[in-house]
């Protein structure tokens, strides 16, 4: 289910001007109050009332003249991933599936939009730490990943509409799919055949192969993926054995999380 995409009028300015002060802070890592207030185009003073909410809620820590988010938000993000059935699924589903692969395996769901990565498995030869970790920090655009084409083939067409419409299409690569007409042709056939393939639209000289994971109701609940390099994951491989591989795995995922639907009651 997409979350709601427009802007909603109600919407508190204070809070709006919170979370500025947060997402500045995730951007330039730590600041002053005056580095805050020039980037946001805001007063020091108001800044500084934000700031000080914001550090006696323990949302925030001061070092001398610096601010800097704290580890709330980590406790907070663990919390909410914990507490997922389809994180705790499919987190041994996809260590077995980089191991195998020898890749580097994914999960990501999409909120507001984006693709937010809940996991990931780094096999044998898998892309580098330092580049999965920056995934896993921030949400990406849906189009430019095999994981984020397979959900986006199973939401509803006016959805992925607004989704291109809000986030745009922009190129990671000289092979990311930019045109809306061009996505939407790749989004039939993922859903004719029941898996994604991006090849080196993301990263240069990285291929990746997805599935969605859908629950009971044909709801896309999110979408996984392997990736490696091009000398690796060649077309054929791609296309047959790791395509097999990524599906049989979202299958798995499927089937637990149906049984674990079905003990509590839930359709």
């Amino acid at each position: 289910m997409v979350a709601v995409l427009y802007r909603d009028m109600r919407t508190l300015k204070t809070v709006e001007r919170t979370l500025d002060v947060l997402e500045a802070l995730e951007e330039l890592n730590q600041a002053r109050v005056s580095e805050l207030a020039d980037h946001l185009d805001l007063s020091k003073g108001g800044v500084y009332n934000h700031l000080a909410t914001l550090h006696e809620r323990g949302y925030v820590i001061k070092n001398e003249k610096q601010y800097r988010l704290s580890h709330r938000f980590f406790n907070l993000g663990h919390f909410v991933k914990h507490r997922t059935d389809l994180y705790n699924v499919a987190k041994q589903e996809l260590d077995q599936l980089a191991g195998l692969t020898s890749g580097h395996a994914v999960l990501i769901i999409e909120e507001f939009g984006r693709a937010v990565y809940l996991y990931r498995a780094k096999g044998a030869n898998g892309v580098s730490e330092e580049y999965s970790a920056r995934r896993r920090e921030s949400t990406d655009h849906l189009h430019i990943s095999a994981a984020g084409k397979a959900i986006l083939a199973y939401l509803p067409i006016e959805e992925v509409e607004e989704i291109v419409r809000c986030q745009g299409l922009p190129a990671k690569t000289p092979k990311t799919i930019t045109d809306e007409d061009t996505l939407l042709e790749d989004l039939v056939t993922i859903r004719e055949r029941n898996y994604s393939v991006c090849d080196e639209e993301a990263v240069p000289g990285i291929r990746a192969v997805g599935a969605p994971v859908i629950n009971a109701d044909g709801e896309v609940l999110g979408g996984i993926s392997v990736s490696g390099a091009r000398n690796q994951f060649s077309p054929e491989a791609v296309r047959g054995r790791f395509a097999q591989m990524v599906m049989n795995t979202a299958d798995v995922i499927e089937a637990d999380l149906a049984t674990r639907n079905t003990s509590r009651g839930i359709r």
